[in-house]
């Protein structure tokens, strides 16, 4: 990757803006820098993002941020993916700088879907697995609140404020500050439940995922 291309200097930008609306999608935030990728979208954007770029492939200078949201983004990134974006943004942000992610309420849909009718379950389904217009519009992983605060804090993330929105989008709005770095062995224990050790395939997922991680922060960050 070449970083001189990629590099984005908030101190030039805006008139010294320190907050980041990444992946803004048509919700265009003032006092933000509005980022997104440069995608053909199904719906009418309110206003041109800031900047368009690929989310994987930027970076910022350590503890310069404010505060970053990520509003239903974070759930189309693959599992390490989403860890390595988490990291990133823990290196950006500065101490007791916030996060706010906003992601679909696997618990709520799922708990709902049981009982709804046929149409109210294919609208949950397009909620859980995304819209599919391209790429960038399916969801690669599920959230409810244990796991998204177990691996937020293996992030360097805590002071977690959650709020539960109903609806019929039911998603979760979690407000959380950096409070130290990541750390490798909470995020390693977070991915555990997620490789369980069945005969033939002995933790291959865990030592998948934690090379990627550690490749990945290596030649990035």
């Amino acid at each position: 990757m070449n970083k001189a291309i990629n590099y984005i200097d908030v101190k030039i930008y805006k008139t010294f803006l320190k907050k980041l609306n990444f992946g803004c999608g048509d919700v265009y935030k003032e006092g933000f820098i509005n980022t997104d990728i440069k995608e053909e979208v199904t719906y009418n954007r309110r206003k041109e993002p800031d900047i368009y770029c690929d989310f994987t492939n930027i970076y910022f200078d350590n503890d310069i941020l404010d505060e970053i949201l990520f509003s239903h983004t974070l759930e189309h990134f693959q599992r390490h993916e989403a860890i390595i974006l988490l990291m990133r943004f823990n290196k950006w942000l500065k101490e007791k700088a916030i996060l706010d992610i906003f992601v679909p309420d696997i618990n709520a849909c799922y708990s709902e879907f049981i009982n709804a009718n046929y149409r109210r379950k294919k609208e949950l389904i397009r909620h859980i697995h995304g819209s599919h217009e391209g790429f960038w519009a399916i969801h690669m992983e599920g959230y409810f609140n244990e796991n998204l605060k177990e691996m937020l804090f293996a992030c360097g993330f805590d002071n977690f404020i959650f709020k539960n929105v109903s609806g019929q989008w039911p998603y979760i709005e979690v407000r959380c500050e950096k409070i130290r770095e990541p750390n490798m062995s909470l995020i390693e224990n977070y991915l555990h439940d997620y490789s369980p050790d069945v005969v033939g395939y002995p933790n291959t997922l865990i030592a998948y995922w934690m090379n990627k991680i550690k490749e990945e922060l290596e030649d990035v960050i």
